[in-house]
């Protein structure tokens, strides 16, 4: 179909419109997390959010569901293998398979739906032949791959995500602290009186919203182009291979910020440029998640990490005369060590109440990922910490990374060069962004004499 993009726009959406619509369907907080979800189902990029049970899951992706249009998601529950094959149609005729509990459909028992999942993320088609009682033949049922994927998964089931599918899915967490406890029990209480003034977000603007992500998801085939990408890259740290995959995972979701706000960006034949806007966005939003995944940490990896950071928790082995012998080496001396008891005592001080075998399973993949080690201490296991983790979201120059980008417009689109920077700047000559959860107007550089305007980012 032929997308006209150049009719009037009289709405032009900012990302605070999604918040908005997620807040007047309920959402408490979860902001960063529901435009990140947004941008990726828009975009038709895999995406799931994982948490604790009873933690928001279901109610983040379920308002998301809300804001797609019904047409363009197919449900995926627990089924049979031949039910989902022969619900083919339906499946290619969608553009979001929603997975509301993970678990049930990667069930061992139901081989096709996890093959059929492994695709979808990797973007290929999925071929059964199956006989059709009908015609008494054997027919060909095909499932397209460019289909998008959005899932909820508790982090206490057994069953847990293959490690193919982990790397193709942008994965997020819901806020568990005793904060965010009280925040929802608070709205709860509110929405048991004039409920009706809870409502943010005017029902004009969720109309013109919707109608804008119909179109946005329309375009989720049509290309890209980010000047700023090499940049990027080059700063990125790179502790494991799997950084390949979610360094496909951050341009994807810059792609998904270019396309919603396809109305305000340069495009030549049907390809849009990303700006400083899609960038800034991105990095605000997701660049603590995505330090996190690049160095493999679990879903409260740094919430742990910084436990052992704090001096007057843990103690030192040295100070225990019988346990002497376990120091072999001069690093040992400064081991600061924990038990898991310590560590959920430290966590609930945060705000954070999780049963020890959660706590435990986490420290485990900290080992795993060379953050934590452990040594055992009679019944008890104890946890040291073993490396830092390079920082990446803190560490970012945006008019360095403007003024390579225009650079690289330059050199490889020079009729597009121009028009491109002039439309990020604002009415006072400066490159601007507004923030993605305020809409704030935050400066990056002067284009007089290109300097950083300081303290402004």
């Amino acid at each position: 179909m032929e997308i006209n993009l150049d009719l009037p726009k009289p709405y032009t959406p900012h990302t605070k419109d999604l918040l908005d619509f997620s807040q007047t369907c309920g959402l408490v907080e979860e902001k960063e997390n529901f435009i990140l979800l947004a941008l990726s189902a828009i975009n038709k990029v895999s995406c799931g959010v994982e948490s604790v049970s009873g933690s928001g899951k279901s109610v983040l992706t379920d308002i998301l569901m809300d804001l797609i249009p019904k047409h363009r998601i197919y449900n995926l529950g627990l089924t049979s293998n031949t039910a989902t094959m022969y619900d083919y149609k339906a499946l290619n005729e969608a553009d979001i398979v929603y997975i509301e509990e993970l678990q049930k459909a990667m069930s061992s028992s139901n081989p096709i739906v996890v093959e059929l999942l492994k695709n979808m993320t990797e973007g290929k088609e999925l071929t059964r032949k199956v006989y059709d009682a009908v015609s008494k033949e054997v027919i060909q049922h095909k499932i397209k791959g460019n289909l998008g994927v959005v899932y909820s998964l508790a982090l206490e089931n057994k069953q847990k995500k293959d490690e193919e599918l982990h790397r193709r899915v942008v994965t997020f967490m819901t806020d568990i602290s005793q904060d965010q406890n009280r925040r929802v029990v608070k709205y709860i209480g509110k929405t048991r009186f004039n409920k009706k003034r809870l409502k943010i977000q005017t029902t004009e603007t969720t109309k013109n919203l919707k109608e804008h992500i119909n179109i946005v998801m329309d375009l989720a085939n049509k290309g890209v182009e980010n000047p700023f990408a090499e940049y990027i890259s080059e700063h990125v740290p790179v502790p494991f291979t799997i950084v390949r995959s979610y360094m496909g995972h951050y341009f994807n979701l810059v792609d998904g910020s270019t396309k919603f706000h396809f109305k305000e960006r340069i495009k030549k034949d049907e390809v849009f440029f990303s700006t400083i806007q899609d960038i800034f966005n991105i990095h605000t939003l997701y660049g603590r998640i995505f330090n996190q995944k690049i160095h493999q940490l679990p879903q409260l990896g740094k919430e742990i990490m910084d436990i052992f950071e704090d001096k007057t928790k843990g103690w030192k082995k040295n100070e225990e005369k019988q346990q002497q012998q376990l120091f072999t080496e001069e690093d040992d001396l400064d081991k600061r060590y924990l038990d898991i008891s310590q560590v959920h005592k430290a966590l609930k001080a945060k705000g954070i109440l999780l049963k020890h075998k959660v706590i435990s399973d986490q420290c485990d993949l900290l080992i795993e990922a060379g953050f934590l080690g452990k040594e055992a201490s009679g019944r008890k296991n104890l946890y040291y910490k073993t490396d830092e983790v390079e920082e990446f979201e803190s560490n970012f120059n945006y008019t360095e990374c403007f003024e390579i980008a225009y650079k690289n417009m330059q050199e490889q689109f020079p009729e597009l060069a121009e028009e491109w920077k002039n439309s990020q700047v604002n009415k006072d000559g400066y490159i601007s962004v507004n923030h993605p959860l305020t809409r704030d107007e935050l400066i990056i550089v002067s284009l007089d004499n290109e300097e950083e305007v300081k303290d402004e980012i």
